[in-house]
């Protein structure tokens, strides 16, 4: 696995191979939709960006894909594809498909540390690990509630279900740990400044 935080390197690499299907990964926020964008312009490429091809207003991802609709797309496409969003992995798997090249955004802080990591590196049971951060969010929502003087309703203070569907899913692709190129991004990446598509010369 290789790990960059300048597109410009991600541009390269994709330059000297002859990927058919690259798949972007990364939890919702991470720039997963701009940096598809622009290597897909840069190099010719399809850009096939899921919520495209989601039944709006369901609550979860994976199931509720126009699946027939995606499907078609891919095949008729005879060009190469960026497919960008979140548990792609688990959409290209039920499409029986799987990329030729897989890129992975991790937010990072100016530390250096991978915002998302509690979330999305779950190593204890998973089950064990959604009740236990329902009931941690039952009890900030229960001290909320009192100090607002509101009344406290439990089932509304729960893992929404698409970031609920997210945790679980990194528990079972672990698309981080199975990536071809991790793409550490930045908060405050000066590297992404200074060019038309947010590519930066590589070099010194």
């Amino acid at each position: 696995m290789e790990e960059k935080s300048n597109p410009s390197e991600i541009l390269e690499i994709l330059k000297k191979n002859n990927y058919r299907l690259i798949a972007i990964d990364g939890v919702d926020g991470s720039g997963k939709s701009s940096l598809s964008k622009n290597l897909s312009e840069e190099l010719g490429y399809r850009h096939i960006n899921l919520d495209d091809y989601l039944e709006k207003n369901r609550g979860n991802f994976v199931k509720y894909i126009k699946y027939q609709v995606l499907e078609n797309e891919i095949q008729r496409t005879k060009k190469p594809i960026i497919i960008e969003g979140i548990c792609v992995l688990a959409v290209l798997k039920n499409l029986g498909l799987r990329p030729d090249y897989l890129i992975y955004i991790k937010r990072m802080s100016e530390f250096e540390i991978w915002k998302d990591e509690d979330l999305c590196d779950v190593e204890v049971d998973i089950d064990a690990f959604i009740e236990n951060e329902n009931l941690e969010l039952q009890k900030f929502s229960e001290v909320m509630s009192n100090i607002e003087g509101e009344k406290f309703n439990p089932e509304n203070s729960k893992i929404p279900r698409l970031r609920e569907e997210i945790i679980r899913y990194h528990y079972e692709f672990k698309p981080h740990k199975h990536a071809n190129l991790v793409y550490k991004k930045l908060t405050a990446n000066k590297q992404l400044q200074g060019t038309s598509r947010g590519f930066a010369p590589s070099g010194p």
